[in-house]
């Protein structure tokens, strides 16, 4: 992708471990869920699992990390600072955003 058609995606684990993809090619259209396939499909892979589709699509677990349950951490997104409120299947991406997913307790 030409410079500013990129989107960067950064996960931080919370125990000081983090992977960052800094310049994955932006599309119209995309979303966050769109940017975590690149990811993937990206070498080294990403490896995510999730449950259900669309907006009701919810991340389980990243690398091996699951979500803790009740009274644990959980994986939450934000997009340039925003804490997310919808399904990161459906967030859209603009050229230039940055997506962070951090494994951290839930507010």
């Amino acid at each position: 992708a030409e410079a500013g058609e990129t989107v960067a995606l950064e996960i931080d684990f919370g125990n000081g471990a983090r992977r960052e993809f800094a310049a994955l090619p932006h599309r119209d259209g995309m979303t966050v869920g769109d940017a975590l396939r690149l990811a993937r499909d990206f070498g080294p892979s990403l490896a995510f699992t999730h449950q259900g589709e669309g907006e009701l699509s919810f991340l389980t677990s990243f690398d091996g990390v699951p979500n803790q349950g009740p009274g644990g951490r959980f994986w939450l997104y934000q997009v340039d600072g925003q804490r997310a409120a919808v399904s990161y299947e459906v967030q859209p991406l603009a050229a230039g955003q940055r997506v962070l997913w951090q494994f951290t307790e839930p507010e």
